[in-house]
């Protein structure tokens, strides 16, 4: 693999990672269009390992206050703050998900690659993350601040539909938080937080899997690529921040359908 190879794969890793328009299927088509060879399972680990790490830096205080407040809810069997209510909502959605995730994970590798679904995906996706951005209601901020362990799991649920190509982990989350009542700024803090454990399963179930293939890798590539993803990773996380209260998902729903019929066309 090239140096440019792997600096385009990081690039496109960093943005599709946390933008609402699915990593997976952007990973998945670049080489088909640019005739890039398959880089490999610990090629993608180390993609998703610089997100994962752009994630813990940016949102470090945060992550470490899960921890706390989950120590704290073990001893005292109770919630007690608004930050361990915040925690016990991420650890309601991350139980759903996993569980949920066994049983779609079969159909999704079975059916998700095809492109004509993927395309699909992008186009009824799209229109439902522009609907639920334009018509859902934006209750105060600090919604997750309070027990909500119907809409964390709703939440959660939404997430296991990033199996598949195309629908975006960060687009499902967003699109079901704004449905929920999240407004746009705490339904991306949210989204992004949540998608911490499932980032990190990922790796590890790829790192056992790549164990178990004794697959051949460049180091160099591997290099590149995990750390052009964090650098990029950690600017798309700040900037969409703050852009997202003012700009809203329209732009990112607009992308997915033009994107998506232009997909179904092409093929």
């Amino acid at each position: 693999m090239s140096l440019l190879e792997s600096i385009l794969y990081g690039i496109t890793q960093g943005i599709t990672e946390f933008l609402p328009i699915s990593s997976s299927a952007h990973l998945a088509l670049l080489p088909k269009f640019l005739k890039f060879q398959d880089p490999g399972a610990f090629f993608d680990l180390s993609l998703h390992l610089g997100t994962a790490l752009a994630i813990l830096l940016y949102f470090r205080r945060e992550v470490r206050a899960v921890g706390v407040d989950l120590w704290k809810m073990i001893l005292s069997k109770r919630v007690s703050t608004p930050s361990e209510a915040f925690s016990l909502n991420l650890i309601v959605a991350t139980i759903t998900t996993v569980l949920f995730a066994f049983a779609l994970k079969g159909p999704a590798l079975e059916y998700g690659r095809s492109v004509v679904f993927i395309g699909a995906n992008f186009i009824v996706f799209g229109i439902l993350m522009l609907l639920a951005d334009t018509f859902g209601p934006s209750l105060p901020e600090g919604l997750m601040q309070k027990i909500q362990k119907k809409r964390s799991f709703f939440i959660g649920l939404a997430q296991v539909l990033a199996l598949f190509p195309g629908v975006s982990r960060s687009g499902a989350t967003l699109t079901m938080g704004r449905m929920m009542g999240l407004n746009r700024s705490e339904s991306t803090r949210f989204s992004f937080l949540l998608s911490l454990p499932l980032i990190i399963g990922g790796i590890i179930l790829e790192h056992r899997r790549f164990l178990s293939e004794d697959t051949p890798f460049e180091f160099s590539s591997v290099v590149t690529g995990c750390v052009v993803s964090f650098v990029v990773g950690l600017a798309v996380i700040h900037y969409f921040l703050k852009w997202i209260p003012k700009m809203g998902l329209w732009p990112f729903a607009v992308y997915r359908v033009c994107f998506g019929v232009w997909l179904l066309s092409f093929y």
